[in-house]
Formats: C-alpha cells, sequence, structure tokens
C-alpha cells in the first residue's frame, strides 16, 4: 500500500513540475527557490531547454566565493577555502576539487554575464535548487 501511494506522488509530481516549469519559461519570470526558501536574485535567472541556468558569479559570491575569469584558459576560476571549481567555457563538465562534475548544458554568456546549469551549484554547494 505505502508503495502505491508513493508511486502516486512521484507520478504527481513529475507530471505537475514540467507544466509549472514551461509555463514559467513561457512567461519569462523564473522563481528560484533554494532548500526550500526563494531568493531574489540581481540577474534574471534562465531556463533553458528545462534547465534552469543560474548567474555564476551572482551565486558563487552569494555563498562567499572569489570569482574570477581566467583569460589564458577560458575559464571560471571558483575559490574559497578549501574549496576550488574550474568551469571551462563551452564544456559540459566542471571540476570540484579535481572531482568531475557533468552538467546538462555548458556555461553561456549572456548579457555579459555566465550561467550555468544547477548541476555544478548543487554538487558545490550541497544546495537543493529548483523553480517555479
Amino acid at each position: 500500500m505505502i508503495k502505491q501511494l508513493l508511486s502516486a506522488v512521484l507520478i504527481l509530481l513529475f507530471t505537475i513540475t514540467p507544466y509549472n516549469a514551461s509555463k514559467s519559461a513561457a512567461s519569462g519570470k523564473v522563481d528560484v527557490i533554494i532548500n526550500g526558501q526563494p531568493i531574489n536574485c540581481t540577474l534574471t535567472p534562465h531556463v533553458e531547454n528545462g534547465n534552469l541556468m543560474l548567474p555564476v558569479r551572482e551565486m558563487f559570491e552569494l555563498f562567499g566565493f572569489s570569482v574570477k575569469w581566467d583569460k589564458r584558459s577560458k575559464s571560471i576560476n571558483i575559490t574559497k577555502k578549501e574549496k576550488t571549481i574550474i568551469i571551462k567555457d563551452a564544456a559540459l563538465s566542471a571540476n570540484i576539487n579535481k572531482a568531475k562534475v557533468n552538467l546538462a548544458l555548458p556555461i553561456k554568456k549572456i548579457n555579459g554575464n555566465y550561467y550555468a546549469s544547477t548541476e555544478v551549484f548543487q554538487s558545490a554547494l550541497g544546495l537543493n535548487l529548483n523553480y517555479v
């Protein structure tokens, strides 16, 4: 009985979530939720092919990281104490303390700011990210 109820809830969640996501993307307004709490981004989050894209500098600086662009390697270098994150331009992965994290999409420059898909934020910061 519990398995059937859990299955029904999961099916309902997967059915409702894409509707809300496409509704938000169509309206152009994306509300970001981190660990159950809505946040206000200075730069507008984007949804691309169903993937939430967040501003790299704004998100990491919010958590006290230093964010720098390396022209030579064409990568974003993000550091804080013992943690180093490297995201190379056009790559489908990031390195977090030398561990590879696959990304749904490569980083993308939008209006002069780089955006990344949620995998890098979830892996580096341990966040639960959603959008509506």
